[in-house]
């Protein structure tokens, strides 16, 4: 058995603590979490915690996403979360993520029309949009929890 000494993760921005062991990995155990998860995406498979989360991710092509920008709400759709929200300013905030398809993705656009602001998936930031994004979030908290370590979450 080796010895555990602490020192810090060296993923930019990350201040956690990570366990040194005979392999020397850098990174804190989340992130550790975090490619591996990405390299069975990328192989093609899936690390599920629990059930429903799979039964969830096998029913959608991806996933629905609400971002802030400003003052706007944006209900998108993509396959991989953090490479689309690459695409918008340093300032965006993820709110939430869901698991779903396109046609998912027009379903929420139809929900909140009367309060579109900008084209066709920005809304103005209104309780009716704000109360659904949090019931969102806390539906899918695990999810959004992995994203956090990767891009900046918020509420």
């Amino acid at each position: 058995m080796s010895e555990m000494v602490e020192s810090r993760c060296c993923w930019p921005g990350c201040e956690r603590l990570r366990p040194v062991l005979e392999t020397d990995m850098r990174i804190c155990w989340p992130h550790q979490r975090l490619v591996a998860e990405e390299y069975l995406r990328v192989i093609g498979h899936e690390a599920d915690r629990d059930e429903s989360a799979k039964a969830r991710r096998e029913a959608s092509d991806g996933w629905v996403y609400y971002v802030r920008v400003g003052r706007l709400i944006k209900i998108g759709h993509t396959k991989v979360v953090y490479d689309r929200l690459r695409a918008y300013p340093p300032d965006a905030t993820l709110l939430a993520v869901e698991p779903g398809t396109r046609q998912l993705e027009k379903e929420r656009h139809s929900r909140f029309r009367a309060h579109l602001e900008h084209g066709r998936e920005w809304f103005a930031e209104v309780d009716e949009v704000m109360d659904w994004v949090a019931k969102v979030r806390a539906a899918n908290a695990a999810e959004l929890d992995d994203l956090s370590t990767i891009c900046r979450v918020g509420v």
